[in-house]
This record gives structure tokens, C-alpha cells and sequence, in this order.
């Protein structure tokens, strides 16, 4: 899946889950700077995952964005982070 099209249904599931605007930037914290709460980010997935095909597992999503910035923890994955995921982990 291309990257464009990995972006584009991250920003659709923002959208829908959270009402988060698509000019929300690419670098946000899902938790810090969106303000998406455990259950929300179940629900994001979920709808990534409806769009995609592509199943989400937040332990390889953490150690995919560790293995770019070591020391980061869950609250600072970034709608980057998860675009990156679903680029790397075709359905």
C-alpha cells in the first residue's frame, strides 16, 4: 500500500473516531497533541484496519517507531508512526 494511501485512511479514521481535522499535523502525538484516550485509539484502529485490511499490533507499532527514535513510549506515537506501520505491513 502506498504511503499516500496509508495517510489517507489514517486521516479518514481520525476523522471519524475523533473528529481530528486533515490538517492535523503529520507529526502529532495521537495522545499529547490529539488527545485520543485508550479507547479511542481501539476505535482508530479498528477503522484503519476496516479501510486497509491491515491488522494493527500495537507492540510492532512501538518497536517500529523505537527503532527510529529509541526512548519513546505509546503516548508519543505520531499519525506518522502509524501511516509508516501500515506502509511497511501490507494486508
Amino acid at each position: 500500500m502506498s504511503s499516500t494511501t496509508c495517510e489517507e485512511a489514517v486521516y479518514a479514521a481520525l476523522e471519524t473516531v475523533k473528529n481530528v481535522p486533515r490538517s492535523a499535523s503529520i507529526d502529532s502525538s495521537l495522545t499529547r497533541d490529539l488527545g485520543l484516550e485508550s479507547i479511542d485509539i481501539v476505535d482508530l484502529f479498528f477503522e484503519i484496519e476496516q479501510a486497509t485490511g491491515t491488522v494493527i499490533e500495537i507492540n510492532q507499532l512501538l518497536s517500529q517507531a523505537q527503532a527510529k527514535s529509541s526512548g519513546r513510549r505509546f503516548e508519543d506515537i505520531s499519525i506518522q508512526d502509524v501511516v509508516d506501520f501500515l506502509a511497511s505491513h501490507p494486508s
